[in-house]
């Protein structure tokens, strides 16, 4: 079923969570077939979340974003920390936050997108995000909006 076309960019099929970018507007999705919807245990699951986060020397931040990811109220989520090989503490800070939702991987890379591209290679979610390292999520139910967007079979992608 094609998704319902309003002005602009924005479709029906696209959701806004108003404590992540409330400004946004959804391009089209990128897929609207059935084969390609995800399938969940049962439909009372929600998605495994995977946040990938690509780091270099941000001793300053890097804890607070951690923090914010593992602390998602009500549902499984997976932190791809992808170092490039930091010199300024930055493991530090990630290592004494020890989980097993954390994966951290430090090794020299290419820039940003290469860094991004090797977590999300990484990453063992159903959803994946990407969180730079300098941010933070909103609230402790932001990711658990995100999860309850995906319930529906109509979301493609969540903005």
């Amino acid at each position: 079923m094609a998704p319902e076309k309003n002005k602009g960019n924005k479709t029906q099929n696209c959701v806004l969570p108003t404590c992540l970018w409330p400004k946004m507007v959804c391009p089209k999705p990128i897929s609207t077939s059935k084969e390609s919807k995800m399938t969940l245990a049962n439909e009372n699951d929600h998605p495994r979340i995977s946040v990938v986060t690509a780091v270099y020397n941000r001793v300053d931040t890097i804890g607070a974003s951690v923090d914010s990811t593992l602390s998602q109220l009500g549902l499984d989520v997976e932190l791809v920390a992808q170092d490039g090989g930091s010199s300024d503490g930055t493991l530090h800070e990630i290592e004494k936050r020890r989980d097993p939702r954390v994966s951290l991987e430090s090794t020299p890379d290419k820039g940003i997108y290469d860094a991004i591209n090797r977590g999300i290679q990484r990453a063992t979610g159903d959803v994946i995000g990407v969180m730079h390292s300098d941010d933070t999520f909103s609230s402790p139910e932001a990711l658990a909006k995100v999860a309850a967007a995906f319930s529906s079979p109509e979301i493609d992608g969540v903005y």
